[in-house]
């Protein structure tokens, strides 16, 4: 198993207060960079249901320069 640094960009978030969040950052324990990109989609969709204030009408997006193995 390799770690992978995957960030989600996050895109058209509304918050209530404050700044917009640009992105997410997720330590993935996977074998390969396309499953870290899909548990790091799956966690961010996980993290839009725990906070739906924050992230109302947002979609996330990952680039394959943003999945880094560490």
């Amino acid at each position: 198993m390799k770690c992978w640094n995957v960030l989600v960009t996050v895109h058209g978030a509304t918050p209530p207060r404050g700044r917009a969040t640009v992105g997410i950052g997720y330590i993935i324990k996977t074998d390969t960079a396309e499953d870290a990109k899909r548990k790091a989609l799956d966690c961010a969709k996980l993290t839009q249901i725990q906070h739906p204030r924050k992230y109302r009408n947002a979609t996330f997006t990952v680039e394959d320069s943003n999945v880094k193995e560490f």
